[in-house]
């Protein structure tokens, strides 16, 4: 929020960063639930690969300013919600296509897996399956893409701690999984709760 010229003074050189694309589809200012690299709606879909642009474009600066590769990976997501016909594989593929064909070098773009769509049950984000990003991500076979946990949002999905390693033994299977962050959420009903992607200490 504060600029590229405040985040070049703070990263440190020495660093191997990832960045996350989520907030391209789930920031509060975006207004549109509709935004999303899977949405059917052409003119949200292509909102949202521009913001992944942009994010591209940051991207290219952070290295250029280090004159060297800073980054591990960039995590996208398969928003927006999946109900009502609002999002589809098809129109994940298209954005997918689109975002690897930019020259990220030697940098991984990984599927950052968020809590999927679950009908007359409770869900956070809502965005595809598992199963159906797998599928799409084996559908491109001229790029090997790959995926990373958020153990927060998995927990969520399950509304049970096991349903992260349910994710991590399907991805392990698939040899697909390259990454795992850490955050939290709930069962209780307390500030944080129940089962909401908040961010749990």
């Amino acid at each position: 929020p504060f600029g590229n010229d405040y985040m070049l003074q703070h990263l440190n050189p020495n660093w191997e960063n990832t960045m996350t694309c989520v907030p391209c589809s789930t920031l509060p200012s975006l207004q549109n639930t509709s935004v999303g690299l899977a949405s059917n709606n052409e003119d949200s879909r292509l909102y949202s690969l521009k913001l992944h642009r942009n994010a591209f474009e940051t991207f290219n600066l952070i290295n250029q300013h280090f004159a060297k590769n800073t980054f591990l990976a960039v995590q996208i997501a398969s928003a927006p919600i999946n109900k009502e016909n609002q999002s589809s594989l098809k129109s994940f593929r298209k954005s997918l296509e689109e975002i690897i064909s930019w020259d990220w070098g030697e940098t991984k773009i990984l599927i950052e897996h968020c809590d999927a769509y679950k009908k007359d049950s409770n869900f956070d984000k809502g965005f595809l399956s598992l199963n159906d990003e797998i599928n799409i991500a084996k559908s491109i076979n001229e790029y090997d893409l790959g995926f990373i946990l958020n153990t927060g949002r998995s927990f969520i999905e399950g509304e049970d701690i096991s349903s992260l390693i349910n994710h991590i033994d399907i991805l392990s299977k698939e040899e697909m999984l390259k990454g795992l962050m850490f955050s939290g959420t709930s069962r209780k009903k307390n500030l944080y709760g129940p089962w909401k992607d908040l961010h749990m200490p």
